[in-house]
């Protein structure tokens, strides 16, 4: 006799997709996964006829943390268990309730489509998942104050956290003295970094589906989080064979992340249109950049004509960086003379877990 648990994790009782809520069956996390993976609709009948024919297909092209969310059970689980009548039972019927919950919250419409409220409770989940805090303090990025360019001597009105104690220390031993006077005391001078606009380029073509796109939204959202901290405005470009969404700098993190949040992989990769289309979107600033990012070479237009626009860019005074995932031979090549004619940086991607960290770097280097 065969016997079979019911899915792993249980509904918490009252739960409704609030951002406190880690529990699998948290909306906000599965509407969020729905869009990383270009989930198209959730019928659960069809899903149910895909998981029991060709399980491999099916975690190839959802991913395993949206299967668990979907239908409550491990990868393992069900693949050791679909043969069993009784388990397909349990199977099918796990998915029609599930069904039957996201509709209720408003997750999926009634054509079976991620809904507004799904974007809604997805750039929830992402703002938390952005961990902005402790990437900020990982990546060591500049103080409120600005970066020290040299140093000064002290006035009236300076705060103690501008002391440069080497400077006046050196200040001490010129002159021959025994005793710090107040015309010893040096400050830093710091530049001030603040109106910066930044556009953050998401590469949302179909080879970015699951954690590429996942992480690189959280990258945007630290990104957006420490600029607003400084003053500086951060935009976001969403591209793949066309700009899918684009909205301009701005000190809004939530907007960002509402932004971002809806970005779905699909189709191929023109990164010079892209690039031709946001050039527009800025405004005077005294510093305007674009980070792309992406994991292939274009498969829409040249190579050359990505140089050329980068070049248009350029001419403009906007630099370009690129955070290059896994690139191959020929896209590293393409990466590294993006940046060069566009005055940018290149950070290769080994491991999509430093997308933030290079990101962040990146806007530190501005």
């Amino acid at each position: 006799m065969v016997i079979f648990s019911g899915p792993q994790h249980a509904k918490k009782s009252g739960g409704s997709g609030d951002e406190g809520d880690d529990s699998p069956y948290a909306a906000g996390e599965l509407a969020l996964e729905g869009f990383n993976q270009g989930m198209g609709a959730f019928v659960p009948d069809l899903f149910f006829e895909q998981l029991t024919k060709n399980f491999a297909r099916v975690r190839h092209i959802y991913g395993e943390r949206l299967v668990r969310l979907l239908t409550g059970f491990d990868s393992s689980q069900i693949e050791r268990n679909a043969r069993y009548p009784e388990f397909r039972k349990m199977l099918r019927e796990a998915l029609r309730q599930r069904h039957d919950q996201l509709k209720d919250q408003d997750i999926f419409s009634e054509q079976n489509a991620l809904t507004e409220e799904a974007v809604r409770l997805a750039a929830l989940e992402l703002l938390a998942r952005a961990d902005v805090e402790q990437a900020g303090a990982r990546s060591a990025v500049r103080g409120a104050e600005g970066d020290a360019t040299g140093h000064r001597q002290y006035r009236t009105g300076d705060t103690y956290r501008d002391v440069d104690v080497k400077a006046s220390v050196r200040s001490i031993i010129r002159k021959g003295k025994k005793k710090m006077d107040l015309d010893d005391l040096h400050v830093a001078v710091r530049s001030r970094h603040q109106g910066a606009q930044i556009m953050f380029a998401l590469d949302a073509s179909v080879s970015m589906r699951g954690d590429k796109i996942g992480i690189s939204k959280q990258a945007g959202v630290a990104l957006a989080a420490h600029a607003a901290a400084h003053k500086d405005r951060v935009g976001v470009v969403v591209f793949a064979q066309d700009v899918q969404s684009c909205t301009g700098p701005t000190l809004q993190v939530k907007d960002v992340a509402q932004h971002l949040a809806r970005a779905s992989p699909a189709g191929q990769t023109d990164i010079a249109r892209m690039l031709y289309e946001v050039a527009d979107v800025f405004t005077s600033s005294r510093k305007k950049h674009i980070v792309v990012i992406t994991d292939a070479l274009p498969t829409v237009g040249s190579p050359q004509e990505v140089v050329d626009a980068v070049i248009f860019l350029a001419k403009s005074k906007i630099s370009t960086s690129v955070v290059g995932i896994d690139l191959d031979d020929a896209g590293e090549k393409l990466a590294q003379d993006m940046v060069s004619v566009g005055n940018g940086r290149l950070y290769v991607v080994k491991n999509v877990g430093d997308i933030p960290t290079l990101v962040l770097k990146d806007y530190q280097a501005l």
